[in-house]
This record gives structure tokens, sequence and C-alpha cells, in this order.
């Protein structure tokens, strides 16, 4: 899916059309802490109020988060705004 809408948008572009890009939510990995909270397609706002700017920042402010601490995602599903609150885990493959 992920990589038909790049090429829908880099086709669209091409045709002169404005493309906004959003960070969208690919697949959600069963068990994990967004499992039954995060949805595919889910398009991700804001991270506790902070707007998210790229993937990267997504990722650097779950990692920044001290264990056992939640996260508030703000997140638009199906054209409405909602929160989702996650509590991150350590990754046992990520030795840090």
């Amino acid at each position: 899916v992920t990589s038909q809408d790049v090429a829908i948008a880099n086709a669209l572009e091409a045709l002169d059309y404005e493309v906004e890009s959003a960070l969208q939510v690919a697949y959600v990995v069963p068990d994990s802490p967004a499992d039954g909270k995060l949805e595919v397609r889910d398009v991700v706002l804001r991270i506790d109020g902070e707007q998210v700017e790229s993937p990267q920042m997504l990722v650097d402010s779950i990692r920044d988060t001290p264990a056992g601490e939640p996260v508030t995602l703000q997140v638009e599903r199906d054209g409405k705004e909602r929160d989702v609150e996650l509590t991150p885990e350590k990754d046992p493959d990520d030795g840090v």
C-alpha cells in the first residue's frame, strides 16, 4: 500500500498537483504497545502536543521517552482527530 501511495503522489506531482505529505501508520506489530490502539492508515499529527515533522522525529521522541512513561499521539482516523496513549517498551533486540 505504501509504495502505491508513493507512486500516486509522484504521478500527481508530475501533473503539477500539490501533494501534502503525511506520516501514516503502515503496519502495527501484533502484541506491541500500539496493537489495538493504532490502525493502519492512521495519520500521526503530534506526539505529546508537538507537531511531528518527520518519521525520524517520531522515532527519536519515542526512544527518548523514559521506560514506563506514556506518550500521547494525536492521530487522524476516518477524518477525525483522536488522542492515543501508548507506553513504549524497550526493544530487546536494540542492544541499547
